[in-house]
């Protein structure tokens, strides 16, 4: 998928090896369970501390970083009779190490805008996506090379 091609690109040139949430899910039998972090955020602007505890306890022994992103997509904005449609993408994300007992925040970025037309509002919609998502990996991965964590 667009998305993770997007992020995964920034993080491999950085150094890093991205996981597939699905393969995740899959090797922890269910225990990391991506559908709790789609419906919290569906509803809330953070993850709970007992999906993260849970999340956690699946991948700590095999994954030392977690990255969690929210991505809040608009609908589309056409201005005048003959602009292309507009989207603003309102990203925020958190990069969570576990130490053992607790989790903390090592990288941090958002809530930040990103707005980006297209020739259709899918295009656009699209576009917005994709930047968000590499604006947003960049940044991470500056901050956690910046602080030594591999």
């Amino acid at each position: 998928d667009g998305l993770e091609a997007a992020t995964n690109e920034i993080f491999v040139s950085l150094g890093y090896r991205p996981i597939n949430n699905s393969q995740v899910e899959a090797f922890s039998k269910g225990k990391f369970n991506v559908s709790k972090f789609e419906a919290e955020f569906a509803s809330s602007e953070n993850i709970s501390n007992a999906t993260l505890s849970e999340a956690f306890s699946a991948i700590s022994n095999i994954i030392p970083l977690l990255v969690v992103v929210r991505l809040d997509v608009g609908a589309p904005v056409i201005k005048g009779g003959n602009e292309n449609p507009i989207v603003v993408v309102v990203v925020k994300a958190q990069v969570y190490r576990f130490d053992g007992l607790f989790y903390e925040t090592v990288a941090s970025y958002g809530p930040v805008q990103v707005k980006k037309s297209g020739i259709t509002s899918a295009a656009a919609e699209n576009n917005a996506i994709l930047e968000a998502s590499r604006i947003t990996a960049s940044q991470l991965g500056a901050q956690l090379l910046q602080n030594n964590i591999y």
